[in-house]
């Protein structure tokens, strides 16, 4: 029999792909989902390695100690499993994880 010819994919659209990436470096430092956050949870997020320090919190209000700027890359891009292996490799922590949890459901 005649060898079957291989299907042909088109690679992918430049633009597209780059853009992807720049989104991904553009917004790994936190800022578009601490602002996420901020509009849409009581998550207040505290970056420790950038020697912030949490102010006095609202009741109902959650902090979230960022030890790590890698957590929120990680978090855009991974999703619920990078939170929760960033978590597990303490790289943040929380006063109230229910209440974190809770709160990050919000943004899903």
């Amino acid at each position: 029999p005649a060898p079957r010819p291989q299907p042909t994919r088109s690679p992918p659209h430049p633009t597209q792909s780059s853009q992807g990436l720049e989104a991904v470096r553009r917004y790994s430092d936190g800022g578009a989902l601490k602002d996420l956050l901020a509009r849409h949870t009581n998550i207040v997020a505290v970056d420790t390695f950038a020697g912030e320090e949490a102010e006095p919190f609202v009741q109902g209000q959650v902090c979230w100690r960022v030890k790590d700027a890698d957590v929120y890359r990680r978090t855009l891009v991974q999703g619920d499993l990078g939170l929760a292996e960033s978590y597990m490799d303490g790289l943040w922590e929380t006063d109230d994880l229910e209440k974190f949890v809770r709160e990050m459901i919000k943004v899903e």
